[in-house]
């Protein structure tokens, strides 16, 4: 990570969505995980706890830490890299009435979704 540079997340919803935004990642130290993580919190903050919402990550990283080392991370107090916005995550899916799906995606995908987000990400740096 690095305290001189700026880091962007992107969020795409779809074609002229108003929740579509490209946002500047917080904290001192980031990191392309730290803006995954990011993004990922935006997207579950933004979404109404009613609606069903789909995440598409191109973040190992992300989806591992919500995942196979959630409980193990949990139990650790989140002391892990980036345990703030995970245990936010975490805390906010609770809250949730609707359902949450999480896919990975290739880095090299040519998903229009992905390039969107991308393009919003860069303009939120």
């Amino acid at each position: 990570g690095s305290t001189n540079t700026s880091w962007g997340a992107g969020l795409f919803f779809g074609v002229n969505n108003s929740l579509n935004k490209g946002l500047r990642v917080p904290g001192p130290f980031l990191s392309t995980n730290r803006a995954h993580a990011f993004a990922v919190w935006e997207a579950i903050r933004t979404c109404p706890v009613n609606r069903p919402l789909i995440l598409y990550t191109t973040s190992d990283f992300v989806v591992g830490a919500l995942t196979h080392y959630a409980d193990r991370n949990a139990k650790s107090a989140w002391s892990c890299a980036n345990g703030d916005l995970l245990r936010s995550i975490t805390m906010r899916i609770r809250e949730r009435d609707a359902s949450i799906h999480l896919f990975l995606l290739p880095d090299w995908s040519r998903n229009k979704h992905l390039a969107e987000a991308l393009s919003l990400a860069s303009k939120g740096a």
